[in-house]
């Protein structure tokens, strides 16, 4: 996590809170978790420039530059095999990275607005993203990173955006704007269908004694023996091959039923469910905030498991979810729900199976103002070195124009005055 621009970890139960990037001169931001655990990512303006720095989960070895290469950088996405990651741009530019610290491969760029979403495939061959035309409507884009070629998946007039694979690698959800202009959850089959899809089966119904099967399974896990193994022992998980029948494959894009809500966004997918968060009826001071949804597959029906929150985070074991309100996290398993309870005693949330986390009281860190301001200085005037719309700067001389402000620094005393100057 981010607090005033370091790089913290913390535990989801007991331990430490670590500080990692223990620096008042930077702006630390977008950490992400390597799958494996081994790493964190985050993007640093340290150098000058935001670049992507490595650093291990301890924070005992030194820090790892991997680009050089200047620009806003944002959105860090780890590859399942936690060997490479994407990352985009203010250029409206997509690159995949490796840990080798190699230079970063450009996917794609885009003319009308920048590549906002992307997600790789369980298999790490494919990668998903969004892609805008002259409409800046955006479409479905898949590449390719074997053979290195980009395939076009929708081509509707409407916005399809935030492409996210199935942890089965056999279906592709995105939202989508087709439906009268309503931001939906639609899924697409990377194969053909062999049976329709989105059936609802009442359990209540016995068929040819399969629930009597059912029941013979029950009674046999209570015995210590189940599907899993003699000794309750879990089956290996195959490793997921994605294979993609691109013949028309818009035409097998489903609405997933009664999943709908304004400004829906943010989709992680697990085996059993779908999370996307919609905007709330509560609206903070200065800014929106959100209910998250988990979508039953099986029942077909979506269920509120929080309220009121600004974000959410899904672990890559796909096993834990962790929520933020604007002032608190909490972290509780998937298929269950946030604690109600607004100061919830330590009985309600192992009720609840949630955990809080106490970030107030435990953060420590060494604040340096001086140093904080000269750091927004340069990233205001960065702000405007890479986006502005004319590259000559109407014929000012950018860096001259730093060098005459910064004079300036030294003389600063509060805050304000920064915003002066």
């Amino acid at each position: 996590m981010c607090i005033r621009d370091r790089i913290y970890t913390a535990p989801a139960e007991h331990g430490d809170i670590r500080n990692l990037t223990n620096s008042s001169g930077s702006r630390d931001s977008y950490p992400t978790w390597s799958p494996d655990g081994k790493w964190i990512a985050y993007v640093s303006d340290k150098s000058g420039d935001d670049e992507i720095y490595l650093v291990d989960q301890m924070g005992e070895e030194p820090e790892k530059k991997l680009t050089d290469s200047g620009h806003f950088k944002e959105n860090i996405m780890w590859s399942p095999e936690s060997d490479r990651m994407l990352f985009s741009t203010e250029a409206n530019e997509l690159y995949m990275l490796g840990i080798d610290g190699k230079k970063p491969t450009l996917i794609n760029r885009n003319e009308h607005r920048d590549i906002t979403t992307y997600a790789w495939s369980p298999d790490g061959r494919y990668v998903a993203y969004d892609f805008a035309i002259r409409n800046r409507a955006r479409d479905i884009y898949l590449y390719d990173t074997k053979e290195k070629k980009h395939h076009q998946i929708t081509s509707h007039m409407a916005d399809d955006t935030e492409p996210v694979f199935t942890p089965d690698g056999k279906h592709l959800l995105l939202i989508s704007e087709r439906y009268h202009g309503a931001r939906i959850l639609c899924r697409l089959s990377l194969l053909p269908e062999e049976e329709e899809p989105f059936i609802f089966e009442d359990d209540e119904v016995i068929i040819n004694g399969e629930e009597e099967e059912d029941d013979a399974d029950d009674e046999g896990e209570e015995n210590g023996k189940s599907k899993k193994g003699k000794k309750g022992k879990k089956a290996k998980k195959e490793d997921v091959v994605v294979k993609i029948d691109f013949d028309g494959i818009e035409g097998r894009i489903r609405r997933v039923p009664k999943a709908a809500g304004r400004m829906m966004h943010n989709i992680h997918a697990t085996d059993k469910y779908y999370y996307y968060l919609v905007v709330g009826k509560v609206r903070m001071m200065f800014r929106r905030s959100y209910d998250l949804y988990a979508y039953n597959i099986e029942k077909m029906k979506a269920d509120k498991v929080a309220s009121t929150i600004v974000a959410y985070g899904m672990s890559a074991d796909k096993k834990k979810i962790a929520v933020f309100d604007g002032s608190n996290f909490e972290i509780f398993k998937v298929g269950g729900k946030k604690s109600t309870a607004k100061k919830p005693t330590t009985a309600a949330a192992a009720k609840a199976k949630t955990g809080k986390l106490d970030i107030k009281r435990k953060v420590i860190m060494d604040l340096d103002r001086e140093a904080e301001w000269r750091q927004i200085f340069n990233e205001g005037w960065r702000l405007v070195k890479y986006h502005f719309y004319d590259p000559n700067y109407h014929g000012v001389d950018w860096d001259e124009v730093h060098d005459y402000y910064e004079a300036l620094l030294p003389h600063v005393r509060t805050r304000t005055e920064l915003n002066w100057l």
